[in-house]
């Protein structure tokens, strides 16, 4: 707290924010913290937790309880950037994730998400054409129908006793309109979208779905030549989406 004098000459008490606002807390052991478990991150207190785990504990090694598999757990913004830009120590071609059985098959296998440079600088530079402030203009009147068609589907779902109406916001709002969006600029169309979506659904939350290894694979087997075949299309007939952009350079 700081004190200082105004115009009229009297003493105001300043408050710092440290003061003003509180510090994330936890009471919390490190050796009772698990950032793979799930649970842990709908506690009250895991800002908390993170707080503790920068502070303390920057760099640690966690487990996935259902795999056994350990990994190391970066949680400071410094540690995370160096980590991020040092390519001859660090690589994304491993994987992206701890949780999964190291047996299943690895879904995004050959994806700019785990590429390292030249390719990974490579592939982000065809896919930025597709993000070009122009290009991002282009999109605003089809997300625009977009958002409303699915305002208008939600204003028009039955209501129930209480008076209400109820819905699955995740699958009716925060995954179909990404999900439609992504479609669009990819130039898949209409008919295909949901198809396309579903499959992408299952291939990335196996587990949600109940989909077995065997079913990954067909799944993306079908994905694949899928968009093979799409890649084929635009080389003949070129257009102004995305796929047109990267199979064209």
């Amino acid at each position: 707290m700081t004190d200082t004098t105004n115009a009229a000459g009297l003493e105001i008490n300043r408050l710092s924010r440290s003061e003003l606002v509180p510090m994330p807390w936890t009471d919390l052991d490190h050796d009772e913290i698990n950032l793979a478990d799930f649970h842990t991150w709908g506690r009250h207190d895991i800002h908390g937790i993170l707080a503790k785990r920068r502070e303390e504990r920057p760099i640690a090694i966690d487990e996935h309880q259902a795999t056994g598999r350990p990994f190391w757990s970066v949680t400071r913004w410094d540690h995370v950037a160096a980590i991020s830009a040092d390519h001859q120590r660090f690589t994304s071609t491993m994987g992206v994730s701890a949780v999964g059985d190291p047996g299943e098959p690895n879904v995004v296998a050959d994806t700019m998400i785990v590429q390292d440079p030249p390719e990974h600088t490579l592939t982000r530079k065809l896919v930025n054409k597709g993000f070009t402030p122009k290009q991002v203009r282009a999109l605003a009147p089809a997300v625009e129908r977009r958002v409303l068609a699915i305002v208008d589907r939600l204003r028009a779902e039955p209501v129930g006793p209480d008076g209400k109406a109820h819905v699955e916001f995740v699958a009716a709002v925060a995954q179909e309109l990404p999900a439609a969006v992504i479609c669009d600029m990819m130039g898949i169309p209409e008919e295909d979208q949901q198809r396309m979506v579903d499959l992408t659904n299952r291939m990335l939350s196996p587990h949600e779905y109940g989909v077995d290894r065997h079913s990954i694979e067909e799944i993306k087997a079908e994905t694949d030549a899928y968009g093979l075949a799409l890649a084929e299309e635009r080389l003949r007939n070129p257009t102004d989406d995305l796929t047109s952009m990267l199979v064209t350079g």
